[in-house]
């Protein structure tokens, strides 16, 4: 039997990067510098309303720069969902800083702006040093982006988006990561676009850019050779990796829109089965649909885990979602606002195989196979 795996590998990396990348090696542009990252930097400007890019190693490395950007130092707070992969707040303590945790929406695993409002009066109240809001756009999709900039505005905090999960996706016509004063995407093996493993840094403008670059090049000085600024990075991507991810832009509305039509088979084939639940939409947002996630009803008697072992016994791989911050040793400690709604949705929620190049028999076979699961 085939196994289906989570992440599928996407068919434009057998089409269009063997060639990119053949001509970024025959340019002699491998590492760092060339022609392929400066494209690519541009076409993610362009994607984003033209907003200056730096493209980096990782997600996570641009999530650092983005907090550097923001000014945030040692013993700093920083407002961060619980409900997240641990990277969004790994990079608030790589500043030193401390991430204050705060909960999801009732109905959804996306950071709720009204506990977002409650933790930002408290610890203001408190005198704390409060200075930005990380959100975190989860599993392809976003939260009321409105709402949660307009508690950023009243407390003038920083404003953060961690999209690493939401290239494309957009909010009341804007696309994640223009929302913040600075945002990171990640290019990571799993998401819908890759380069093996990078990232970038939406700026808010040139300057921001210019400033970050220099640290994702370990502060080297523009002007002076092998001189030194500061303490920097070797966060800057690689011209190769850089084309990898170029050939593959010009398809990501093509791998939205695969993943879509896979989403809706998902929600239309699953809901049916008693107990087994998907999370609304709101009119305004436009996911990229990443994965498919989803949740079971408490009164049922499958567990997320006896579904995923099932599953796993016929070669298909499924997954809990994120588990709270709360719930890591490094994170036990730290502040928590709201009612342990994350909590919910790591017990009960699970993600299903989203590849773009998931056929309709395929996802009949896993379909057939998560109904079954519940009648276990």
């Amino acid at each position: 039997m085939k196994t289906y795996r989570i992440w599928l590998s996407p068919p434009s990396l057998a089409e269009g990067t063997t060639e990119a990348v053949a001509q970024a090696l025959m340019s002699n542009w491998i590492a760092p510098h060339g022609p392929a990252l400066d494209a690519f930097e541009d076409y993610l400007a362009r994607l984003h309303g033209q907003r200056p890019v730096v493209a980096t190693v990782s997600g996570t490395a641009a999530l650092h720069l983005a907090l550097l950007a923001a000014g945030i130092e040692p013993h700093d707070e920083v407002l961060v969902p619980d409900f997240t992969y641990a990277a969004t707040a790994h990079a608030v303590a790589y500043c030193g800083a401390t991430p204050v945790l705060v909960d999801t929406e009732d109905d959804s695993p996306q950071l709720s702006p009204d506990w977002l409002r409650v933790a930002a009066a408290d610890r203001r109240a408190k005198g704390r040093p409060l200075k930005a809001a990380v959100v975190a756009h989860l599993y392809g999709r976003a939260g009321r982006m409105p709402e949660i900039q307009a508690v950023c505005q009243e407390y003038s905090l920083t404003l953060i988006e961690d999209a690493a999960e939401a290239l494309g996706v957009q909010v009341a016509g804007c696309h994640a990561g223009t929302w913040g004063h600075v945002a990171a995407l990640s290019f990571n093996g799993n998401k819908i676009i890759t380069t093996g493993g990078g990232g970038a840094l939406i700026c808010q403008n040139p300057d921001t850019k210019a400033r970050t670059l220099i640290l994702a090049q370990q502060a080297r000085d523009p002007l002076l050779p092998w001189a030194h600024l500061g303490i920097g990075y070797n966060y800057r991507l690689s011209n190769v990796l850089a084309a990898l991810g170029l050939a593959q832009l010009p398809r990501l509305d093509w791998h939205i829109s695969q993943r879509k039509n896979i989403d809706l088979r998902y929600r239309k084939t699953l809901t049916e089965v008693d107990g087994w639940n998907f999370f609304d939409e709101s009119p305004d947002l436009q996911p990229n649909y990443w994965l498919t996630t989803c949740w079971l009803s408490p009164d049922t008697e499958a567990s997320p885990d006896q579904v995923i072992a099932y599953l796993n016994r016929a070669g298909i791989e499924s997954r809990r979602l994120w588990r709270p911050l709360r719930e890591h040793p490094s994170f036990a400690g730290c502040p928590f606002y709201g009612r342990r709604r994350g909590d919910f949705w790591f017990a009960r929620g699970l993600c299903l195989p989203t590849g773009s190049d998931l056929t309709d028999a395929e996802q009949a076979e896993i379909v057939a196979l998560c109904r079954a699961a519940l009648r276990c």
